[in-house]
């Protein structure tokens, strides 16, 4: 059999792959149907004769037509464009686009167009629009935990500003002592107290402060005294009654101070005279021996204290008997110095002194109660015990003004 004359009898067309552009050569009874590429495999339609060609087709069939075919006739080449929707009987195809040097195709389904973007396109697209979010996420979660922290330690110091309010008149858990609460109102009396706080504040020598203060005459020389070893030092407050509220209690108003620091403080006011005075021992938190020096002099005799008191299970030395001793926790009003109190049972000392650890209204337990207290020292006391002689009063302010001179000088 002559298969080169078989062969050299077939008719030949060149046709360029619209997916890989590789070229081949298919025969011409191939037109109108699908071939398989042998580059990329790919099945591709060999448009029908009579079609344009294109480029990269031409040379092909130049070199087609240097082979021996005697009488053969060249047919035009073949118009290479994919056929689409309305331009054949095929089903449509993803078209793949050709992309240059540092671009991204994208593909779709036999659109006349092609969506190319760079890579720095793509970048943009996917990874900084992440970071941004994430970043946009993360911001927004700070956020609400700052403000809920900050709005928690603000309501903190409220409640600790308005828990001194009340226990510097009285004892919180008592009915005849709870507050009358006061909204801010000018046609109240709040402008006035807090007109009095500040000058009060601003007081730059003893003598001023001596006209401002409850008791000021009687009290000259233990607030002489005081300064004597203490410097006055005149403060400019951030805020007054912050809340805009004022508490009242048995002729005595509560006052609540934000210092310098951020840190709250209530200042016991009364009117006498016509006038509002300022209780100066229960706002400096004055005490007959200073707190530092109390184990230094350990007063056999009673000395009184404005103390934060709390019942602790603390018993040893000479109080080691839990049966005959309930224990207290009494911290300075500054909260920097601590001592352990000793009452017995059943007294009626005990009886005015708390018996549990109170509870806020969180649910945390409370620092403690605000009281006036008469101590001393024994010869079985450890180095941070005193013997509670006396309770006084509940709260820092005292009815009674004690006028003796303090006991250390």
């Amino acid at each position: 059999m002559d298969l080169q004359g078989e062969e050299s009898q077939i008719e030949w067309i060149g046709y360029s792959c619209p997916s890989c552009r590789v070229l081949f050569r298919v025969s011409s009874a191939s037109r109108g149907r699908r071939v398989e590429c042998p580059g990329c495999g790919e099945l591709a339609w060999v448009p029908p004769s009579g079609s344009k060609p294109t480029e990269g087709t031409e040379a092909f069939l130049k070199t087609d037509e240097e082979a021996p075919a005697a009488g053969r006739e060249r047919t035009a080449g073949p118009d290479l464009s994919f056929p689409g929707p309305g331009k054949g009987d095929g089903p449509p195809r993803r078209r793949k686009v050709i992309k240059a040097a540092g671009e991204v195709e994208d593909l779709d389904w036999d659109s006349e167009g092609s969506s190319v973007r760079t890579r720095g396109q793509k970048a943009l697209d996917s990874p900084v629009l992440i970071l941004v979010g994430g970043l946009a996420v993360l911001i927004l979660i700070a956020g609400v935990i700052a403000f809920m922290v900050l709005k928690q330690n603000r309501l903190e110091q409220e409640r600790r500003a308005q828990h001194f309010a009340k226990v510097i008149k009285g004892r919180a858990d008592t009915e005849s002592s709870e507050p009358e609460v006061m909204q801010k109102d000018p046609m109240l009396e709040l402008p006035r107290l807090e007109e009095r706080a500040r000058e009060f504040l601003a007081a730059e020598n003893v003598d001023e402060l001596l006209a401002l203060s409850r008791g000021g005459a009687e009290l000259q020389g233990v607030i002489r005294d005081y300064y004597s070893r203490y410097p006055l030092e005149p403060v400019i407050p951030r805020e007054i009654a912050p809340s805009g509220t004022v508490q009242k209690s048995e002729g005595m108003w509560a006052l609540p101070i934000r210092l310098p620091d951020f840190s709250l403080k209530p200042m016991a006011l009364e009117w006498v005279k016509d006038q509002y005075l300022v209780d100066w021992a229960s706002w400096v938190g004055y005490s007959e021996i200073p707190w530092e020096r109390m184990m230094e002099v350990r007063p056999a005799g009673p000395v009184l204290l404005r103390v934060i008191c709390a019942p602790v299970p603390y018993y040893n030395y000479g109080f080691s008997d839990d049966r005959k001793w309930q224990a207290y926790s009494l911290h300075s009003p500054d909260r920097r110095h601590t001592l352990y109190g000793y009452v017995e049972r059943y007294s009626i000392a005990a009886g005015r002194l708390p018996k549990t650890v109170k509870k806020t209204s969180e649910g945390r337990d409370r620092f403690g109660d605000a009281f006036l207290l008469r101590v001393r020292c024994t010869e079985h006391s450890g180095p941070d015990q005193v013997l509670i002689e006396e309770v006084v009063s509940p709260g820092w302010v005292m009815r009674e003004l004690d006028k003796s001179a303090p006991v250390e000088r």
